[in-house]
């Protein structure tokens, strides 16, 4: 079992049983501020395969596709637009397509953020009731967004919202993948003594079909559902203004809510993930779990009691102690208990080398983190841009 660093690369009033279930000694609680400044720790499942990349060199080395998994309806109050974005952020795009329409920015919708650094595609949603949009003409060059291409047009019955759609295509080439051996060399030159030191090697062709192999194994058995990295910010900072919120009463901006609120949710998810994965129980069912489509899973914190029981309820609870705070936090945020499941499997993947570049090639459902595919297979090395922004 391996250590990964989370810091590389979505109420009413609370009832008093619930916050019980995460440690009601608030008093006890290590300063959540401090935890979250630091990296965070989460285990991986499978042994190192000694793996390291350049990962992101460019945006084409990043692809990623959404599949809504319906068809529009091709009539309704609403257009839809299928655009290709590079080096721009969803959110971005969406308020400068209002403000080149001159609508509301609520007018505007999609499923899910889109990374910036990378080439992805997806639709949009605008609220046209009286169909005043016309995208027949030039739309590309007449919308003016840089780095956003139209690809296609229709019409829908209603907006599209997080998490509207099926799954997420991945074409993702890493670079320079490299394999750390030990190699010997002497520390002196008169000692007969020789000291062992690592080094990064290019693979060689004997080794791939080997790595190809258990990189598909991996796939094939399951990955822990982990909410990647992006969902806490740079270094942790979406975690550290959640502890100034729960525990300092300093409420973030109104616009950064929902993003904080996801974060903090995320996070006590991947700390319960953990705990099963220390207990050797990530993918199998202990009694009282909680299952969907015959996997276990963990709980989204919000109101409402915990739904597990017996021995999957005492993990949870004790893998969330000293949040209490948070939890009590979460509930009030008008956010309802919900699950997610802990294991993840990649569909209609392909693993390939390509002269000294892996490309691996992978369908993940909504709100599943590639890079968290990623971190079972090779440590990355983010290639920074000047360009790219670390999202709140």
């Amino acid at each position: 079992m391996r250590q990964i660093a989370n810091s590389m690369i979505p109420f009413s009033q609370s009832e008093p049983q619930v916050n019980s279930q995460c440690d009601s000694q608030a008093n006890t609680q290590p300063q959540a501020s401090a935890r979250a400044k630091m990296a965070q720790d989460f285990p991986t499942v499978y042994p190192s395969l000694n793996l390291s990349a350049q990962f992101r060199s460019a945006p084409r080395d990043f692809i990623v596709h959404e599949n809504l998994g319906f068809k529009p309806a091709g009539d309704g109050e609403h257009c839809l637009i299928h655009i290709e974005k590079i080096g721009q952020n969803t959110h971005w795009v969406a308020e400068q397509l209002a403000l080149i329409l001159k609508l509301d920015k609520k007018a505007v919708g999609y499923c899910g953020r889109k990374d910036r650094h990378a080439v992805t595609r997806q639709w949009l949603s605008i609220y046209d009731p009286h169909r005043n949009i016309d995208f027949s003409d030039d739309v590309g060059k007449n919308m003016d967004i840089e780095g956003v291409q139209l690809l296609e047009t229709t019409r829908h019955s209603h907006k599209l919202r997080p998490g509207d759609h099926q799954s997420n295509h991945f074409c993702i080439r890493l670079r320079d993948v490299k394999q750390r051996s030990p190699i010997e060399i002497s520390s002196d030159t008169n000692s007969e003594k020789n000291s062992e030191v690592e080094s990064d090697q290019l693979l060689d062709d004997s080794q791939k079909p080997q790595i190809i192999s258990e990189i598909i194994q991996r796939f094939t058995s399951g990955i822990p559902n982990y909410f990647g990295s992006q969902r806490f910010g740079r270094e942790g900072n979406n975690l550290v203004v959640a502890a100034n919120w729960f525990e300092n009463k300093r409420l973030p901006p109104r616009k950064q809510k929902s993003i904080i609120m996801s974060a903090a949710r995320s996070y006590l998810f991947n700390k319960v993930l953990a705990a099963r994965i220390e207990q050797n129980c990530w993918a199998s069912a202990i009694d009282g779990d909680i299952l969907i489509n015959d996997c276990p899973t963990a709980p989204l914190w919000g109101r409402g009691r915990l739904t597990s029981q017996a021995q999957a309820l005492e993990l949870e609870t004790k893998a969330l102690e000293g949040l209490s705070v948070w939890c009590h936090g979460l509930e009030h945020c008008g956010l309802t208990q919900e699950r997610r499941s802990t294991v993840l499997y990649p569909a209609n993947f392909s693993v390939n080398v390509e002269n000294d570049d892996l490309v691996v090639v992978f369908d993940l459902t909504s709100g599943a983190f590639a890079t968290s595919i990623l971190a079972e297979i090779c440590t990355l090395h983010v290639v920074p841009s000047p360009a790219i922004e670390a999202p709140l």
